[in-house]
């Protein structure tokens, strides 16, 4: 049996990728895997639990996970993927525009990026690991952003999702390697050389705390 795992899946950010190879190496009756739709609710769910049932799970994986570290078993490995801030602006926006079961669909298929400032769009990754609204607090969230992820065990980047899982697959044990396929990628989406450099400057300081979270984060995981 591997070695037991937290993974946050920061939306965009290479983790459907890295969810289904890991639920290729834990037993389905030791994984605890959130709703991507309902993630919040997934949450309460495993935090109602008694811990006996909780220190049960071998995996903890999925969207929301980030507000677990606390209520897992103490022996538990922490691991969680960053992307690029626009790029990943730009794959969540134009996975929206192609996904017509999410309830913003219609809106992004309705107005151009930079003029769409929901949660998703706008310092997601601050607000994602702050478990706070970034656009609100945002000194505050970017200082807990950053003192979370200093509690996180491997922090990987989207660019270089093979050599993440190598080091996974080696701290946790895995008996099944990452084959390098990527799953749920957002197709023929333009990119910032698409637009003009006044909608870019738009989308940069939209994001600018994850933006300087990201840079953060290079200078020390990477």
């Amino acid at each position: 049996m591997p070695r037991r795992l937290l993974f946050h899946h920061v939306p965009k950010c290479g983790g459907t990728t890295i969810n289904l190879w890991l639920e290729r190496n834990y037993a389905p009756e030791v994984s605890f895997v959130t709703d991507g739709w309902t993630p919040n609710e997934s949450v309460d769910k495993f935090l109602e639990m008694e811990e006996a049932e909780r220190y049960s799970y071998e995996l903890v994986t999925g969207h929301g996970t980030n507000r677990l570290l606390d209520s897992t078993h103490k022996e538990t490995l922490f691991a969680t993927t960053l992307r690029e801030p626009i790029e990943r602006v730009f794959s969540f926006y134009y996975f929206l525009r192609q996904n017509t079961k999410h309830s913003l669909s219609v809106e992004a298929n309705n107005q151009p990026i930079e003029s769409m400032s929901f949660f998703g769009l706008t310092n997601a990754m601050t607000s994602e690991l702050a478990i706070c609204d970034a656009s609100k607090y945002p000194k505050e969230a970017l200082r807990k952003a950053k003192a979370r992820l200093l509690r996180y065990h491997f922090v990987g980047f989207q660019d270089e999702l093979w050599r993440f899982c190598k080091r996974l697959e080696v701290a946790c044990d895995m008996s099944i390697s990452h084959d390098g396929r990527r799953e749920n990628e957002t197709r023929n989406k333009p990119g910032p050389q698409d637009l003009s450099p006044e909608s870019v400057a738009k989308i940069q300081q939209m994001n600018q705390l994850d933006m300087e979270l990201y840079n953060w984060a290079c200078e020390v995981f990477r």
